[in-house]
């Protein structure tokens, strides 16, 4: 419901309403926030990890433009199984060596750190595609420079 001066019989009454709402909101949106799940917080550390611990910051991350990082989540995120099935036209002979990439490790076993590493990676990808977008429209000259 959206508040009125005319709902009150004050201004102070009307801006301390505005602003209880404003508290109101406020609260729910944290709250929304808080309710992470351990999932969601796992993949977020993980990131951090990779940045912190592996040096894998949005620079490196930055050289990386035929997407060697989407591919390394997506051998993460592929069914192990099908990490085994014939993959002769990439880097190696299955699935899993054809598409990761050529050099590049990978830990598998448990299979939810798998998940959370593909997560990760797949953050790590989308952040390096809009820093990308966004220097690409900030090299942009104004359009009244443009020919």
């Amino acid at each position: 419901m959206e508040l009125t001066m005319s709902m009150f019989a004050t201004q102070a009454d009307y801006w301390k309403a505005r602003a209880e709402k404003a508290e109101a909101e406020r609260d729910a949106l944290f709250s929304k926030l808080s309710q992470t799940t351990f999932a969601s917080r796992d993949v977020l550390a993980e990131r951090r990890r990779q940045v912190e611990a592996e040096g894998w910051t949005p620079e490196h991350d930055d050289e990386h433009v035929n997407d060697e990082i989407a591919a390394l989540a997506c051998f993460y995120a592929m069914p192990p199984g099908a990490r085994e099935w014939s993959g002769p036209d990439g880097y190696g002979d299955t699935l899993g060596e054809a598409i990761r990439p050529d050099g590049w490790q990978a830990t598998t076993g448990d299979r939810r750190r798998e998940l959370v590493k593909a997560g990760a990676l797949i953050l790590a990808e989308i952040e390096r595609i809009d820093r990308a977008a966004a220097r690409k429209i900030n090299d942009q000259p104004p359009k009244d420079q443009e020919e």
